[in-house]
């Protein structure tokens, strides 16, 4: 007889090789008894997005993000050189993007200020400066 819990209209084919510990929020939800359509609607997604998710244990957080080569990859050299200047570094985030922006036009960036401090952010280790009030994401 099936687990009480686990009545889902479909079995997914999920990887067993996975530890618990590293499984995505979805995948959670949905070993602790949750449907995709109710798992769904709490992420307020599709249940075929996190059909999905749960294949290929990708996080909520994840979801909307291409997953094509930014724009600033082949200017990631350039932006570590600059970011070892410590000069370049006063100032917030979006200012050091900004700066930073402009010295990557003059190389063939054509991306926008956006890009950089998307970029930055999402690498934090690479620059030490703290967030300031001056960064419009606030």
């Amino acid at each position: 007889m099936s687990d009480p819990v686990r009545q889902h209209k479909r079995k997914l084919h999920i990887a067993n090789d996975i530890p618990p510990d590293q499984w995505c929020d979805f995948r959670i939800d949905y070993e602790s008894g949750m449907s995709l359509r109710e798992i769904a609607g709490k992420y307020i997604c599709d249940s075929r997005t996190v059909r999905s998710a749960i294949i290929y244990n990708k996080s909520s957080k994840e979801l909307g993000r291409k997953m094509t080569p930014s724009i600033l990859m082949e200017h990631e050299s350039e932006i570590l050189e600059l970011l070892e200047n410590q000069a370049l570094q006063t100032g917030s985030v979006y200012q050091l993007s900004c700066r930073i922006t402009e010295a990557l036009a003059t190389s063939g960036y054509t991306g926008s200020e956006r890009t950089v401090r998307n970029y930055l952010k999402s690498h934090p280790q690479l620059f030490s400066k703290e967030k300031n009030e001056h960064d419009p994401d606030q």
